[in-house]
């Protein structure tokens, strides 16, 4: 029996170049860059202190901000979507993270033994926070909380994926999510991975990642449940897989071996041949390691046709935004694909020999893109890719 096909017919995003979709791919058409000097934190307790906070979206203090975020991109795509009570009913919610909710674990250690200090210490768990997205969009179906590092959000669409076509819903709300706290900065510095210049993906004179915040969501149904309620779909999620590297809690495989195995599984799941691939949404942190390791695992699978493919990372312009970072760059895969533009990969200046695919430096291009592969790779050694195809009617 087939499996049941699964479109996106929704998206949500909160970003530091906007908090909608529409604002997000306005940043990005623009070259706009998000990364500039924190305000929430002191900077100059840091010793980097400049990353991407979010734009476009009042924080209510008191309030946990990666919750925020994160409602705020679940309703945006649900919205889009128009999932009704009805669909929202039994609608699985998967959402994956770094760091969850360290607002409220924060403020949990501030004041343990005080009244509602249980409710924070659950809210500050990965599953308090899908659980708060769940009660404020009315989903009553599964919740499912993942952490897979900075390859979260595209791990949580394979998530509701499996859920789909295992017939265990007919719709989801899934993606990733990441707040920018004082914890969470404190320990990202302590990894010494951030440059204090520009994010330069690929570029010769790359020497680190800068880190943003935000969340970014899919609405996912199976395309029966879409085509009956004359849903339009954007994108048809063809496949996915997951893998580990399982070589170094975090020095990335020398060799780029487990991300390549993640490409050539999803593409295995999507039914996909490497000849198909036309675009290529690219993890591209701008660190010395990934980029050409990146580049290395793109051309062990993608083979010849890899130099001739447009291959993107926004996170030159939205900074690297953790657990949100590869739902974002899905979603901006899937506006690429209908809208027949690339972002560009801003600050390449000095091509690295050993990074020589087309980044689309001199972008936005125009591109008449199918098929998407998005890739993304955590500390840790997690990496998870989805396939996406361009939406064209049953034809």
């Amino acid at each position: 029996m087939a499996q049941p096909r699964v479109v996106v017919t929704g998206m949500g995003a909160v970003s530091c170049l906007g908090s909608s979709v529409e604002e997000f791919w306005a940043g990005l058409m623009r070259r706009e860059c998000g990364l500039r000097p924190l305000t929430r934190l002191d900077p100059s307790s840091h010793r980097v202190g400049v990353g991407g906070e979010v734009k476009g979206m009042d924080l209510r203090p008191g309030e946990d901000e990666a919750v925020q975020m994160a409602i705020r991109a679940a309703r945006e795509a649900a919205e889009q979507a128009g999932f009704g009570p009805g669909v929202l009913a039994g609608a699985l919610v998967s959402l994956g993270t770094n760091f969850g909710a360290l607002s409220s674990l924060a403020r949990f250690l501030a004041q343990p033994g005080q009244d509602g200090a249980g409710d924070l210490f659950r809210e500050g768990m990965a599953q308090g926070v899908t659980d708060a997205v769940a009660r404020a969009i009315g989903a009553g179906g599964a919740r499912v909380s993942t952490s897979l590092s900075c390859a979260s959000g595209n791990g949580a669409v394979g998530v509701a994926l499996e859920a789909l076509r295992a017939g265990e819903a007919k719709s989801a709300l899934a993606g990733g999510y990441d707040a920018i706290t004082e914890i969470a900065w404190s320990g990202l510095a302590a990894m010494r991975t951030m440059t204090n210049e520009a994010l330069r993906p690929f570029d010769a004179r790359r020497d680190g990642t800068l880190f943003s915040e935000g969340a970014g969501v899919l609405a996912l149904e199976t395309l029966e449940s879409a085509l009956a309620r004359g849903a339009r779909p954007l994108a048809e999620v063809l496949g996915a897989a997951t893998d580990n590297n399982a070589f170094h809690m975090a020095h990335p495989d020398p060799n780029g071996e487990g991300l390549a195995r993640a490409m050539r599984l999803a593409l295995a799941d999507a039914g996909v041949e490497p000849w198909q691939v036309d675009y290529v949404s690219a993890h591209g942190t701008g660190t010395k390691y990934n980029d050409k390791l990146e580049t290395q695992a793109l051309k062990s699978v993608l083979g010849p046709r890899a130099a001739q493919i447009p291959v993107v990372s926004i996170k030159s312009c939205a900074g690297h935004a953790m657990g949100a970072a590869s739902s974002l760059e899905a979603i901006a895969a899937v506006c690429a694909l209908n809208r027949g533009m690339s972002p560009a990969t801003i600050n390449l200046e000095q091509p690295d020999p050993e990074c020589d695919l087309d980044y689309v430096a001199d972008g936005p291009r125009r591109v008449d893109a199918r098929v998407a592969m998005c890739d993304s790779a955590g500390i840790g050694g997690p990496n998870a890719v989805l396939v996406l195809r361009r939406w064209e009617g049953e034809a």
